[in-house]
C-alpha cells in the first residue's frame, strides 16, 4: 500500500478514489485491491471526510470478511478504527455489513457469525454494556458445548492472586506434575517454605490446597511433606478439618506428627459397603492402571487368598467409586516423551499420575475395610498401607552428590562415531582404580544419556574371589545376578539392598541400587548408621566402613528399557581403608565392570543393547 501513499503525497489522491469507486461500483472484486480497501477508507476520510469514507469501511468488512478472526490479518485494527470513527451511528454499520448477502463468499470460505471481532468493535464504538453482555452469551454458550466432556477443573480462582502469591500457587501445583523426582524435589521446597515463620500466608495456602484433594493418595502426598518440617506449624483441629478423605495411613501420619491423640474409633467412615449384585468394570480399571506398578493389586489378591475373603472384588468397585468423585484421564507415558521416544520403543516411566492415585486411594480403602469387616490384623493391614507413602526418610532427605571421581563421561556420539568397546571399558576400569582418595565396591549409574540417540550405562562391582582361576566377568555379573556367587567363592564387598523405609516416589534409587558393606570394621561387631546432608554413611564403631550416595545425569522421567534412568548410585570407601582391608584379609581383589550400550541411530527401535564386560585386579 506504500504506493497509495506515495501518489497521494504527489497530489493524486482524488485520481485514486476515483479510479477505485469506478472500478467497485461495477461489482468488481480483486483479492490485491481488496487489500488496499482500508487504506483507501483512511485516504478518503482524510480527503473527503467520514460519510463519504463510509462506503470504504463497508466494502473492505464486506469482502475481506473482517467479521471472521481467523481471515483478514489486521481486522481487529480495523475494527477498532471503524468503531471510534462511527461511534454515533454504530448499528449502521452492523446493518450494512451483516445483513444477508452482505459478505461475498469467495471460494470456500462461509459468512461467520461475529463474535470476540464483534465484542472489539462494540467496545470501540463505545458500547461496554452490550460487549460485555455478547461476551457472557459467548463464554455461557462455550461452556454449555463443552459440559457433556470430562474436562478436569481448571486453574482459575475466582479473586486475582497477588504477584507476591503466585510463586506459592505454581509450587503447590507443580507438586501434582507427573515426574516423580521433581515432586520429590518439590516436596522439600514446599516443606522449606511451611518452616519459614514469614510465609504465613503460604501455610493457609498449603492448608486450602489439603482441602481441596479428591483422592486419599493425594492427602498421604500433602500430609508426608509435613515429616519434612522439623515443627509441623499447624494444630491438629486445622490440618484434620483440611482433611476430606482420611484413610489408614493419613491417620498414622497425624498420629507421628502428634496431630492427632487417639486412634479413630469407627473405621467404618474409610471404606464402602457394596451391594452383593454390584460386577465392577475390570476393563476399565485395566485401561487406567497401565503403568501403574502390579504390587497394589497383587497385595489385595494376596490377602484375599490367604484369609477367603473377597477383597478384589471389592478393591475394584471402591475404584470406581473413587473415580467417580473425581473423574481422571487415562495417562499415556508417550504422549509426555513423544519428542524423545516412538511408540515403538520400549521405555521404562518413572511417573506418579491422577490414575495412580486414584489407585492407591482405593487399595487403603480397602485395606481399611479388610482389617475393620473381616478381621485381618491390623498389623498386617497397617504394614501394607505403608506402601502408599511417596517417599521415606532416606533419599527425599539427601542432596545429590557429584559422580565417583574418575567415572566416564561422554559427548553426544554422531552418526558415524563408533560405540566405545573392550579397549575403551579397560581404560574406564583403569581410570576408576587409580583414583587418589576412594575406590568403587558398587556403583551403577549413567556415563551417556541421549534418548534419541546413543545411551549408555555402566555397573562396577569390586570383589573379592577365593580363586585365582576365575576371570569371565560375564561369568561372575551373572553369578551375582543369579545369587549363586557364595557357593563359586565369589564375594562383593558391598550388596543390593533396601533402606529401612522408601516410598512409591524412590523406586528410581532402588532400581539403580542401594548398597551396605557385607564386612563390618572397627570396635563394634555391627555397622550404624548416619545420614548426612548428601550420603548414608556406615560405621563400625568410630570407623567409617564407606558410604552410599546418588547423582543425576540430565534427568528425564523415561528411559529405555534396556538402560537405566538417569540417576546413578554408589557405594565407595576410603582408599586407605580399602589398603588396609586388604592387607589385612589378603585376598585376591577385582574390579569388574559391565558396559551396556543403546543405540538408537539411524532410528532404531528393536536393536538389542551391546554389552561388553571387563575385569581388573586391584
Amino acid at each position: 500500500m506504500d504506493w497509495i501513499n506515495y501518489w497521494a503525497e504527489q497530489g493524486q489522491a482524488s485520481s485514486i478514489l476515483t479510479a477505485f469507486s469506478d472500478y467497485y461500483d461495477q461489482s468488481k472484486s480483486d483479492y490485491e485491491l481488496n487489500r488496499c480497501l482500508h487504506q483507501i477508507f483512511l485516504l478518503s476520510k482524510k480527503t473527503e471526510g467520514k460519510n463519504a469514507a463510509y462506503k470504504w469501511a463497508v466494502r473492505n468488512i464486506k469482502l475481506n470478511n473482517c467479521w471472521n478472526p481467523y481471515f483478514s490479518s489486521g481486522s481487529k485494527e480495523v475494527l477498532r478504527e471503524y468503531g471510534n470513527t462511527y461511534r454515533m451511528h454504530w448499528e449502521n454499520l452492523l446493518r450494512d455489513t451483516m445483513a444477508p448477502g452482505s459478505s461475498r463468499l469467495q471460494r470456500d470460505e462461509n459468512i461467520v457469525v461475529p463474535s470476540t471481532q464483534l465484542v472489539t468493535y462494540l467496545v470501540s464504538a463505545g458500547q461496554i454494556a452490550l460487549a460485555a453482555e455478547i461476551t457472557e452469551t459467548m463464554v455461557t454458550s462455550l461452556e454449555g458445548d463443552i459440559a457433556h466432556l470430562p474436562l478436569s477443573k481448571l486453574y482459575w480462582y475466582d479473586d486475582p492472586v497477588s504477584n507476591q502469591n503466585i510463586p506459592f500457587h505454581l509450587t503447590l501445583l507443580h507438586f501434582k506434575w507427573p515426574d516423580r523426582y521433581a515432586r520429590l524435589l518439590t516436596a522439600k521446597q514446599i516443606a522449606a517454605l511451611l518452616q519459614d515463620d514469614s510465609n504465613i500466608e503460604f501455610r493457609a495456602l498449603y492448608l486450602h490446597y489439603l482441602n481441596q484433594q479428591p483422592y486419599e493418595a493425594d492427602i498421604v502426598d500433602f500430609l508426608s511433606v509435613l515429616l519434612l518440617v522439623e515443627t509441623p506449624p499447624f494444630t491438629e483441629e486445622e490440618v484434620t478439618k483440611a482433611i476430606q478423605y482420611p484413610s489408614l495411613i493419613s491417620d498414622a501420619l497425624l498420629k507421628s506428627l502428634d496431630l492427632m491423640d487417639e486412634d479413630r474409633d469407627d473405621l467404618s467412615t474409610l471404606y464402602s459397603i457394596f451391594s452383593d449384585n454390584l460386577t465392577p468394570n475390570k476393563a476399565k480399571y485395566d485401561k487406567y492402571a497401565n503403568g501403574v506398578p502390579l504390587r497394589f493389586i497383587g497385595i489385595i489378591q494376596e490377602l484375599e487368598q490367604e484369609h477367603n475373603v473377597p477383597l478384589e472384588k471389592h478393591f475394584l468397585l471402591e475404584w470406581e467409586k473413587v473415580w467417580e468423585r473425581r473423574p481422571c484421564y487415562m495417562f499415556d507415558p508417550y504422549d509426555f516423551c513423544g519428542d524423545q521416544f516412538y511408540r515403538q520403543d520400549r521405555i521404562q516411566i518413572s511417573f506418579s499420575w491422577r490414575a495412580e492415585t486414584s489407585i492407591v486411594s482405593a487399595f487403603l480403602r480397602t485395606l481399611a475395610y479388610a482389617m475393620h469387616k473381616h478381621s485381618i490384623p491390623s498389623e498386617v493391614c497397617y504394614s501394607y498401607a505403608q506402601e502408599a507413602l511417596p517417599f521415606g526418610s532416606i533419599a527425599v532427605n539427601l542432596s545429590p552428590s557429584d559422580p565417583p571421581y574418575s567415572w566416564p563421561v561422554l559427548g553426544n556420539l554422531s552418526k558415524d562415531d563408533s560405540l566405545p568397546g573392550q579397549n575403551e571399558l579397560e581404560r574406564y576400569l583403569a581410570d576408576l582404580a587409580a583414583s587418589p582418595n576412594e575406590i568403587l565396591l558398587h556403583a551403577n549409574g549413567p556415563i551417556l544419556r541421549n534418548h534419541t540417540g546413543v545411551c549408555i550405562d555402566l555397573k562396577v562391582i569390586l570383589i573379592l574371589l577365593q580363586s585365582s582361576e576365575i576371570d569371565d566377568p560375564k561369568m561372575i555379573f551373572d553369578s551375582i545376578h543369579h545369587v549363586r556367587n557364595s557357593e563359586q567363592g565369589i564375594f562383593p564387598l558391598a550388596k543390593w539392598s533396601w533402606p529401612s523405609s522408601f516410598g512409591r516416589w524412590e523406586t528410581d534409587w532402588l532400581s539403580r541400587g542401594y548398597f551396605r558393606p557385607t564386612y563390618s570394621v572397627g570396635n563394634l561387631p555391627i555397622n550404624t548408621v548416619n545420614q548426612s546432608e548428601s550420603s548414608v554413611e556406615y560405621f563400625g564403631g568410630s570407623i567409617s566402613n564407606g558410604a552410599w550416595r546418588y547423582w543425576v545425569n540430565q534427568w528425564y522421567p523415561v528411559h529405555h528399557r534396556d538402560a537405566g534412568n538417569s540417576l546413578g548410585t554408589y557405594f565407595s570407601v576410603s582408599k586407605d581403608f580399602f589398603e588396609e582391608f586388604k592387607r589385612q584379609t589378603d585376598g585376591n581383589y577385582f574390579l569388574i565392570a559391565e558396559m551396556t550400550c543403546v543405540d538408537r541411530r539411524d532410528f532404531a527401535h528393536a536393536s538389542e543393547p551391546i554389552k561388553t564386560f571387563a575385569i581388573l585386579p586391584v
